[in-house]
Formats: structure tokens, C-alpha cells, sequence
């Protein structure tokens, strides 16, 4: 389901507490990380970050974390460093699509993702994992498309083991890409990255996860837009 249990407690919380700064950290791979390559355009979280800041208030600071061809290892050696030296009230942990492309069994993926989680919640950080988009697969290296699907799917087996609120953007983005594999490809940048419309839809997807209102998408964007999330049902659930 899009819906999160803990946000609307936690988000009025941090409305409240406009005295108090608090920060939320995305924290990920090239998924997440704002680059020359979004053409100067917004990426999910710059997006998800305007929408919380304008909704709940400007004492929530969003912290991107992102760096370009991270597996799970690399989060657990920077997570010191890039989320718990900040002491967030949230973390939002995005990955697999690295770990796939270099061949991580299934368990190793598993073990790596619970111990992370684990580690946050140890600081009192609020753990938050989000699934992919869709890849393009038949253009995208033998072998990844099971070692992806798999992982995603792990990262919903911990969601459910570990009570730990889970945005699957995977099953919407399939959705669109199974209505239309031509307009799918619209919304890429190339097999493996989303173009600014697809980051627009990502960011709108973690903000509904979040009970936020839907973004303010400018009009040369609206109707492209409007019609992919048509297709991806999200009202639906």
C-alpha cells in the first residue's frame, strides 16, 4: 500500500515542533543523488523535499545522501558519516540496483539491509525503505532483472519482519510500464535512470506515502505527468 502507518503521527509531531529543527536524510545511490545528469531539473527528493518543507515547515531540513554506484556496502562504510552523525529523525534508504549489477546473492543483500536498518533504529532513527522504479530490463545486462526483482522483494520481506514502513514505488511503476512499454520509456533517461517527468512521479509517490499533498507540477509537465500517474493507479490503493 502507498499509505505509511507511522507518518501522520510522526508528521504532526514535527509540525508541531517548529522550534525544534529536524531532519529527514534520502539516502541511496544514483537513484537519489542529485547530479549535472538531472539537466538542472529536480530529482525525487528535491521534489518530496519542497513538498515536506511547504506542508509540515522550514525546520525540516532533507538531506541527500546520494552517491552514484553505491551498493549496500558502501552505505554500511559511509553511514556514519552520512546519516547517523546527523542524528535524523527519518532515513529513507533506496538500493539493490548496484548490488544486483555486481551479482550480490540475495542473503548478503538481506543481511546488509537488516543491519543497516538495525543500525538506525539503535540511534533512534526512523528507517524508511523504498523499492525502484521499473528498469528497462531488455536493455540492461543478463541475469540482473531476477537479482533485482528478488531484492526488491527482500526489501518488502524486511518491511514486514522488521515493522519497518516500506514505499513500494516498484509496483507502481510496473504498472505503467506494463500498460504501455513505449511510453514507459518516456519517463527514462536511459535503462536504468529516470528522466525529470519519471523523478516527478517518484517524488509524488513518496510524498502521498508521506500524507502530503500532491506537488505543484509546472504546466509544460501536467499532462505528460497526470497521464502516467492515470496509468500507474496510485489513486487506487
Amino acid at each position: 500500500m502507498i499509505r505509511m502507518t507511522v507518518s501522520e503521527r510522526l508528521l504532526e509531531r514535527m509540525k508541531e515542533a517548529d522550534q525544534d529543527p529536524k531532519r529527514i536524510v534520502a539516502f541511496g545511490s544514483s537513484n537519489t543523488a542529485l547530479t549535472w545528469g538531472s539537466n538542472g531539473m529536480h530529482n525525487w527528493v528535491s521534489w518530496f523535499g519542497i513538498n515536506i518543507r511547504e506542508t509540515i515547515g522550514r525546520h525540516i531540513a532533507i538531506v541527500n545522501q546520494g552517491i552514484n554506484g553505491d551498493t549496500t556496502e558502501h552505505l554500511i562504510q559511509r553511514m556514519e558519516r552520512d546519516v547517523l552523525s546527523l542524528s535524523p529523525k527519518i532515513c529513507m534508504i533506496t538500493i539493490g540496483a548496484n548490488d544486483a549489477a555486481r551479482r550480490f546473492e540475495p542473503q548478503q543483500y538481506k543481511n546488509n539491509m537488516v543491519h543497516i536498518c538495525e543500525r538506525m533504529r539503535d540511534h533512534h532513527i526512523i528507517p524508511v525503505i523504498q523499492t525502484y522504479y521499473y528498469p528497462l530490463y531488455e536493455s540492461g545486462p543478463n541475469g540482473f532483472k531476477q537479482l533485482f526483482e528478488d531484492f526488491m522483494e527482500l526489501n518488502r520481506e524486511i518491511g514486514r519482519e522488521m515493522d519497518i514502513p516500506i514505499i513500494d514505488q516498484y509496483r507502481y511503476f510496473e504498472r505503467l510500464y506494463v500498460q504501455d512499454q513505449t511510453v514507459y520509456s518516456h519517463i527514462m533517461r536511459d535503462w536504468i535512470h529516470l528522466n525529470p517527468i519519471g523523478q516527478a512521479l517518484m517524488g509524488e509517490i513518496a510524498s502521498r506515502a508521506f500524507g502530503l499533498p500532491s506537488l505543484r507540477i509546472p504546466d509544460s509537465m501536467r499532462e505528460t505527468f497526470d497521464n502516467m500517474l492515470l496509468h500507474m493507479r496510485v489513486a487506487d490503493d
